[in-house]
């Protein structure tokens, strides 16, 4: 991205990455410019699947969002077993058509968008 006129840093951790700004009106050009570097890098960078710890974390967290909706008076699908999260999970990362257990109300198939704002994370 740097050779392409964006200076970038790569961020390191969990889903190694790279950032970089593009200038107000440049956005299509600095895209272009990704598209164009991750071809001749063999592709856009893939995160390592999570653990199972780690989906069992985000499960928790989820929970804790169930907790808030529910105190907050909206109703929440019931959760499945950790274990079925977590085979859902997995799934929902390689299968478009599965989607693993979220805590949020869908009416009408859209997510509540009171329920996000009343309580953020986990999505």
């Amino acid at each position: 991205m740097t050779e392409h006129g964006y200076p970038a840093e790569i961020i390191e951790g969990g889903n190694d990455g790279v950032e970089f700004a593009s200038p107000p009106g440049q956005e299509a050009a600095a895209e272009s410019a990704y598209a164009a570097c991750a071809e001749e890098n063999g592709g856009e960078p893939t995160p390592a699947p999570l653990s199972d710890e780690e989906i069992a974390q985000v499960y928790q967290d989820l929970l804790e969002v169930q907790a808030c909706l529910e105190g907050k008076g909206y109703t929440s699908p019931d959760p499945p077993s950790l274990p079925t999260f977590v085979e859902q999970y997995r799934k929902a990362g390689h299968d478009q058509d599965v989607t693993a257990w979220s805590p949020y109300p869908v009416p009408g198939g859209k997510v509540d968008v009171g329920a996000l704002q009343a309580c953020p994370g986990g999505e």
